[in-house]
């Protein structure tokens, strides 16, 4: 059967039944849904809601469950008693009441109408919530007498819309994750009943709240739990009733809460009870919650919290919190924290007189209720006429002198003018407000009487704001206890000459000028909070004199002064920190020339931006072992020309990735380069370690350069160090030796100068490394080392070494190296070595001094030739070199010195001949660098004898007591250039010569010959030969084995190269002509006849110059085309020809009928229009166009 079909007979049957007045039996009130589907969709619901969080956050929504079971209807108004005595539930729409068993098919039915649910019964909420989504639905919930709506997790009835009352009754939701009631729109009022759960007796994330009776409680053992929880944008307004929650194992610090608003929610309460063990009530006024109170009573371990305001601003004006005895709370409470218990309402009111913008005011000291019947604007300059009161503040612009009540009425008064304000009485600014300077021409100085001071607390920028003109502080005390600065600065000029500034930010400024002269600038904070002596953002601070500093927390980055992108100058003062005294980023910079910056941490932090130091009277300081007195990090930048910079613990100045140089001042705590790089030129540096290089960092050490260590004085752990000059010194009594110079694996050093010793005075451990290579590698190309004991006599044995290596590398080019001990030490034993190599160590030596008391040079590793560069060799005090270097020890002095060996080198040549270039012998062999050769008599052009000679020298810059000459000093060698055979261009011994030459002078020879003068007029004859000598006479000539050539001069035949044609005669046409003969034009030989040229006869054309008709002769023209001669002939009279044109009679004669002659019928193509000619004949007579046809 179809749905609507068993729906309308169900209803036809239910209709009959009444009629009749007949009991009706159980019928089902709507279509039933299998019981086991929807039992599965309720224990996913169950399993949902019991997975969620234990916090208060949106939980999943509940499903609305579907299943309704068979129900008795009844039109009586009054309950209707059910037949079988097992219902459950009552639903009353109208006056309609309707028996249910199923909890699920009442609600269902309930919504979307305005209807009481009441239960009669217990009911357990097993299948999932009660949901309320109908925008439609009014429901009242009512309970008969200890009864009991129970869900055993998760949430009880969740409203999404539409209005649920509960009039009466108990709601349980005793699970940890446990609601009562959840809405996230519509509204619910509670006004009887209670309401038990373990998380929140009441959720609210929308919708509105009404309490007007009844008792919302949430309790459970651990963690924490509200008894009403508001966010969103949801309403709470609480009338009466009784809202609590509880956590009996933790008490306090839960976060449990009576009531907690949070999240734009709003709250309204002017009855009832809000309790907790924990927290009575808390307003969440940072995340934009907010209440108005105006009345009801709250209690806990705190009575009333809020983030952050004044718990005063909850009250509704005119309402007052009252302690448990009923007493006025006075003064009025003015933090964010009210304790155990208070009452809201009406206030009773305690006057006094107090200071307006431009009145006295009489008003209420409590809430604020002003009585306006004694309310006057004050006189005077001093005493106010009206009140007695003394003014607070007084304005002198000029020599004219005006008080005022407040000082924001006396900046508004002097803004823009050039005014001094006094102030004369202590005075707190309302919270969050401010004082505003914002004119351009304003000149403000501050003073303040006695111990007057200006207190109040402003969150964002600070107690007075100065955001144009000059503002100038002479005396007193200014303190924010807010977030905010005590003297906020933008694009404006801030000078402290005396007085007391305190705030988390003692001064804030951003793109202004910042001044201080002298006077107390204090930046603090114990709450977690960063605290600012100064913060600029941008602009530019000078500081003079005065102090100017930060404490706070503990773990906290304090800074007494911090640059962000602005430039700071320091010429005198303190600057003080628990952290930073100095902190440079966003790319500031600091100039300091005097005064004291000190930290607990770090004297100055540079992470973005540079900072300069200098004066003699400079003093940076870090105050504990946690920090440096400069540190430089990576995108930041150093540099010390002067005064004195020390750190407790650590380093004097530090890098980490950034670049410092150094020119001058004292630095007594060492250096460290760790990461990035260090440009030292000047100034002293001292410490255990005076210069220490690690993490890939770089230094560069410089003429007039002063480092020194107790222990070491350079050591260089991972980086690369170069030293151009300079005094690097170990020296002090630190067991296990000094070291001048330490290198480490990972180190590399370059020497190109300057002094490295080490010196030990520890007579337990007498122990001197000038440079000592403990692995890395090292170049010394110049330079002095030294080591050596400066300790008192010892029975010890005292080890000295200029260089030792124990691994590692080193290569000696140069420099001197000496070992040695104190004049006149009478200690046991005392050894000495200028050079000293481990077994694990390795040396390159190609130049330098070496001197030691025991040896100049020791190697544990091999004989001392293997340590030896190629082209080197050890040279004694005399000059000689040293051949027997197969030991393991030399004796000193020794020189190292770099062989030159020229004995390779030797003239070559081969057999030369004179070629017209530049020849000679060539020297031959690798002529080593630094020698200069010269050389004499290797080269020549002409042919002869000659010597050449080579001398071989040391060349500039290589030095006699560096390098050595072997081999000798000159090389010669005698050489010469043999005659060539002929020249190039002799002539051959016979010339053939052109007929034109008819002497022998005009024969043309080669370059450079001639003729013998008597042969030159000799005549030539045609083929005739005629001998002739020939000299050669070229620059270089003598140079030739051959120069005179006999030739055979012959003179060729005419060969009539040239001709021309004489006779010639045309042919016209009436007579012969003649071709003319070929004649030479140098001998005038005829070379070909002529011959005759026929008369050709008239060529005539014929041209019709006159038409014959039919009754007149024609005339035709004959014309000679060559000679133009003419003639003429009659043309006969036409006959029976009519009016055609001979030339358009066809040869098979004239046609009858209509006929054209004449048409042409190809053109070319010219771009225009062609029209074409013809003409038209009838028979024999002529036709015209228009008149006897038409042409289309």
């Amino acid at each position: 059967m179809r749905k609507g079909t068993r729906k309308r007979l169900l209803s036809l049957c239910l209709s009959a039944i009444l009629a009749l007045g007949m009991d009706a039996a159980p019928l089902y009130a709507a279509e039933y849904t299998d019981s086991t589907e929807q039992a599965a969709k309720n224990v996913e619901r169950e399993k949902d809601e019991a997975d969620g969080g234990s916090s208060i956050e949106e939980n999943t929504s509940p499903i609305e469950p579907k299943l309704q079971t068979p129900a008795v209807q009844s039109d009586e108004p009054a309950g209707i008693e059910t037949q079988t005595g097992d219902a459950v539930i009552l639903v009353t729409v109208g006056s309609t009441s309707t028996e249910y068993r199923d909890i699920y098919e009442a609600w269902t039915a309930a919504n979307g109408k305005t209807a009481t649910v009441r239960l009669l019964k217990n009911v357990s909420l097993d299948n999932g919530s009660l949901t309320l989504n109908d925008p439609s639905s009014d429901i009242t919930l009512e309970m008969a007498d200890n009864v009991t709506l129970t869900k055993a997790t998760s949430i009880a009835i969740s409203v999404s819309a539409g209005s649920l009352t509960l009039a009466s009754g108990t709601i349980s939701a005793p699970n940890t994750n446990g609601r009562g009631i959840e809405i996230s729109g519509g509204n619910i009022s509670i006004q009887g009943g209670i309401i038990n759960a373990g998380q929140c007796g009441v959720f609210a994330r929308g919708g509105e709240i009404r309490i007007s009776g009844g008792t919302i409680t949430a309790q459970k053992d651990t963690g924490s739990s509200r008894g009403v929880y508001a966010t969103g944008d949801s309403i709470v307004k609480i009338s009466g009733g009784t809202v609590k929650a509880y956590t009996p194992d933790t008490p306090e610090g839960t976060g449990t809460a009576g009531l907690q608003a949070t999240n734009n929610s709003k709250v309204e309460i002017s009855g009832g009870t809000v309790s907790s063990n924990y927290i009575g009530l808390t307003i969440n006024t940072q995340s934009g919650a907010s209440a108005e109170i105006s009345g009801g009573s709250f209690s806990g371990f705190y009575a009333v919290v809020t983030s952050s305001d004044s718990i005063t601003k909850l009250l509704r004006p005119g309402y007052a919190y009252y302690d448990a005895g009923g007493q006025l709370i006075s003064p009025r409470p003015s933090g964010s924290i009210l304790l155990n218990t208070a009452t809201v309402k009406e206030c009773s009111h305690s006057y006094a007189w107090t200071d307006g913008a431009q009145t006295h005011i009489y008003g209420c000291t409590i809430c604020d209720t002003i009585d306006e019947s004694r309310t006057h604007t004050p006189g005077g300059s001093t005493d106010c006429p009206l009140c007695t009161a003394a003014h607070t503040v007084q304005v002198d612009t000029d020599g004219e002198i005006t008080g005022y009540a407040t000082l924001a009425a006396a900046f508004e008064a002097a803004s823009g003018k050039t005014a001094t304000i006094t102030l004369l009485k202590s005075t707190t600014l309302p919270d969050n407000t401010c004082l505003s300077l914002n004119h351009a021409d304003s000149n403000l100085t501050l003073q303040m009487s006695g111990n007057v001071t200006l207190s109040g607390s402003a969150a964002g920028s600070g107690l007075i704001n100065v955001t144009a003109g000059r503002l100038t502080i002479d005396s007193g005390t200014i303190s924010n206890t807010g977030n905010g600065a005590a003297v906020y600065t933008e694009n404006s000029i801030l000078t402290l000459n005396n007085g007391t500034l305190t705030a988390v930010k003692a001064i804030s400024m951003k793109n202004g000028n910042v001044i201080i002269n002298a006077g107390t600038v204090q930046g603090v904070c114990n709450t977690g909070t960063t605290a600012y002596g100064i913060y600029a953002d941008n602009g530019t601070v000078a500081i003079n004199g005065g102090a100017v500093r930060s404490s706070g927390s503990a773990g906290i980055t304090h800074s007494g002064v911090s640059i962000n992108g602005g430039s700071l100058t320091i010429n005198g003062g303190t600057v003080n920190s628990d952290a930073h005294g100095v902190q440079i980023i966003g790319g500031g910079s600091a100039i300091i020339t005097g005064g004291t910056v000190s930290g607990s941490t770090y004297g100055i932090h540079v992470t973005g931006g540079t900072v300069s130091v200098s004066g003699a009277d400079t003093k940076v300081e870090a105050g504990n072992n946690r920090g440096d007195g400069i540190y430089v990090g990576t995108s930041g930048s150093a540099a010390v020309g002067g005064g004195t910079i020390t750190s407790n613990g650590r380093y004097s100045i530090a890098t980490d990735g950034g670049t410092v140089e150094i020119t001058g001042g004292t630095m007594s705590d060492g250096v460290q380069v760790n990461g990035g790089s260090a440009l030292i030129s000047g100034g002293s540096i001292s410490g255990a370690f005076g210069l220490s290089v690690d993490n890939q960092g770089n230094a560069t050490i410089k003429e007039n350069a002063q480092i020194s260590g107790t222990s070491t004085g350079l050591s260089v752990n991972d980086g690369t160090v170069i030293i151009q000059g300079g005094t690097i010194t170990g020296q002090g009594n630190a067991g296990g030796g000094v070291y001048g110079m330490n290198v480490f694996p990972n180190g590399k050093v370059i020497i190109h100068g300057g002094t490295i010793s080490g010196s030990s005075s520890n007579v337990a451990t007498p122990y001197s490394h000038g440079i000592y290579v403990n692995g890395g590698s090292v170049e010394l190309n110049n330079g002095i080392i030294k080591a050596s004991y400066k300790g008192a006599d010892t029975s010890n044995t005292i080890y000295n070494y200029g260089v030792s290596v124990g691994g590692g590398e080193i290569r000696i080019n140069g420099g001197s190296i000496t070992a040695s001990c104190k004049e006149g030490s009478d200690s046991t034993a005392v050894y000495g070595w200028g050079v000293y190599i481990n077994q694990n160590g390795k040396a390159i030596l190609s130049g330098g001094t070496c001197e030691g008391t025991s040896s100049a040079i020791h190697t544990n590793n091999g004989t001392v030739a293997e340590l030896l560069a190629e082209s080197c060799a050890y040279r004694d005090s005399s000059q000689n070199i040293i051949q027997d270097t197969d030991g393991s020890s030399l004796q000193g002095p020794i020189y190292i010195v770099k062989v030159k060996d020229i004995s390779g080198i030797t003239w070559e040549m081969t057999d030369l001949v004179y070629n017209g270039q530049t020849q000679g012998p060539v020297l031959t062999g690798d002529i080593p660098d630094g020698v200069t050769v010269t050389k004499t008599g290797d080269s020549a052009v002409y042919a002869g004898n000659y010597t050449a000679s080579a001398a071989f020298t040391l060349a500039d810059g290589y030095s006699p007591e560096e390098y050595v000459l072997i081999g000798g000093d000159v090389i010669k060698k005698d050489w010469s250039i043999k005659k060539a055979p002929k020249p190039s261009n002799t002539p051959s011994d016979t010339i053939e010569t052109a007929y034109a030459s008819r002497k022998i002078a005009d024969v043309t020879l080669p370059e450079n010959w001639e003729w013998e003068e008597t042969a030159k007029t000799l005549e030539l004859a045609e083929g005739v030969p005629t001998e002739a000598a020939a000299l050669y006479k070229g620059e270089d000539a003598g140079n030739y084995e051959t120069e005179s050539v006999t030739i055979r001069v012959t003179r060729a035949h005419c060969p009539h190269s040239g001709t021309e044609i004489k006779g010639a005669k045309e042919a016209s046409c009436t007579e012969a002509g003649y071709t003319g003969d070929t004649v030479c034009t140098s001998c005038g030989t005829v070379l070909t006849p002529g011959a005759a040229i026929p008369a050709p006869g008239h060529d005539y054309s014929a041209q019709v110059i006159r038409q014959p008709t039919g009754t007149s002769e024609g005339t035709m023209l004959y014309t000679c085309s060559r000679c133009k001669d003419t003639y003429t002939e009659s043309i006969p009279r036409l006959e029976n020809n009519g009016d055609v044109l001979p030339e358009d009679i066809p040869e098979k004669g004239i046609p009858e009928g209509l006929w054209i002659a004449g048409l042409k019928t190809n053109y070319t193509y010219t771009g225009s229009s062609v029209k074409p000619s013809f003409r038209v004949y009838s028979g024999n007579r002529s036709l015209q166009e228009k008149r006897d046809y038409t042409v289309s």
